[in-house]
């Protein structure tokens, strides 16, 4: 019978005689048997259980009550955190479920989310799919009974991806040559909390939704990332694939991403956005948005015509305002050859752009640099070196 009220709202949900509310509940009765099937059929060997809870994702129906009886619809205000607590009703059934076959203290158990939240994040900013921390922070716990440290913490930049490389040297399984290229054993810093794990971290952003109706976004190479980020343990640069502009943040002043400091910090802000190009996409391809390759891209992003000038560009409020001007698109058309407003192929836009923002120079040069009037005659181009 149904545990709950069940909702499927869309196709890839569920089908409609699925209950939704039994979801988590399913996953653990699973568990229960796979444990009861490892210990008689095979007690002496190692086993793998992955539980891909639907918790908290929509839609949420919370079960009337949780398997062994404890209420959980109506206990806590909303659906969502009643849903929410289930998900602490899961965890604590699963640690005693272990416990109870003698298996707890020999077995890693690893609780984590997959991406952020797409409503709460705290004081970080953006969300589940953004390039902001509020999109990719998420918590991460392992426990292996006395042996690891209980209750401490370590402060290391670590991804999901880390943990095909943490198992195998768990497992003692060694990891394929040319595989796993972007996992690091995290086994080192747990026991040491000095070992670091990596000095940098990188994230690119797909954003399938949006890029499926936006071919500008594929080249000859393929698909292209909208926006692309590094990290080490104190800042962060974004480079926005989309409007071509690059930021950066002081992640141990400034967590919530809300001071721009790139201009102030530039040999740092030149130093992992060429860092960023070497590891990212355009390490491999030589798509024409990637840095130094616009020269022959007559498509160069850019708007706002009537206004196109430098002193124009110059006068944003904000550097992240001065490079978004460098980076609307141009409108172009094949039968005229032409661009809108009678700008001819050889494209003064993307001149003007160059020297404001340098950003697609083919010397590789980033970054305005405006001086205190903000006029045209104190804009200057910097160099990666």
């Amino acid at each position: 019978r149904p545990q709950g009220t069940s909702i499927i709202i869309k196709s890839g949900e569920g089908d409609k005689s699925w209950d939704s509310s039994n979801y988590n509940m399913a996953i653990v009765r699973e568990n229960e048997r796979f444990l009861d099937d490892h210990a008689i059929n095979n007690p002496t060997s190692s086993f793998f259980s992955f539980l891909s809870l639907g918790a908290i994702h929509a839609p949420h129906t919370p079960p009337h009550n949780f398997v062994d009886g404890t209420k959980v619809k109506g206990t806590h205000g909303s659906n969502e955190l009643d849903v929410l607590y289930e998900l602490d009703l899961v965890v604590g059934s699963v640690i005693s479920s272990l416990k109870k076959r003698d298996l707890l203290n020999n077995t890693l158990v690893i609780f984590l989310s997959d991406n952020g939240g797409d409503k709460r994040n705290g004081n970080l900013k953006g969300s589940k799919g953004s390039i902001w921390e509020g999109g990719n922070v998420v918590p991460f716990i392992m426990q292996y009974g006395d042996k690891f440290p209980v209750g401490a913490t370590r402060n290391q930049l670590v991804g999901i991806t880390d943990l095909y490389a943490t198992l195998a040297e768990f497992a003692g399984i060694e990891v394929p040559k040319n595989q796993a290229k972007d996992s690091s054993s995290l086994l080192k810093s747990i026991y040491d909390p000095s070992e670091s794990v990596r000095k940098n971290f990188s994230v690119f952003n797909y954003n399938y939704k949006e890029l499926r109706s936006n071919a500008s976004y594929y080249d000859k190479y393929g698909q292209q990332p909208k926006e692309q980020s590094i990290r080490t343990a104190r800042h962060k640069l974004i480079y926005n694939t989309k409007y071509n502009f690059v930021m950066m943040f002081d992640l141990v002043k400034d967590p919530s991403e809300t001071n721009e400091i790139c201009l102030q910090e530039i040999k740092t802000c030149k130093q992992l956005f060429k860092l960023l190009v070497k590891k990212g996409p355009c390490k491999l391809n030589q798509g024409n948005w990637c840095p130094g390759k616009c020269d022959n891209d007559h498509d160069f992003r850019y708007k706002n015509f009537s206004k196109l000038n430098c002193s124009w560009i110059a006068s944003g409020t904000s550097t992240e305002v001065i490079k978004k001007r460098c980076g609307f698109k141009a409108k172009y058309s094949p039968k005229k050859k032409r661009y809108r407003n009678n700008f001819p192929l050889s494209n003064p836009v993307r001149d003007y752009c160059r020297k404001t923002c340098g950003f697609c120079s083919s010397a590789g040069n980033i970054i305005p640099r405006i001086g205190p009037d903000r006029s045209n005659s104190n804009v200057a181009m910097l160099p990666i070196d």
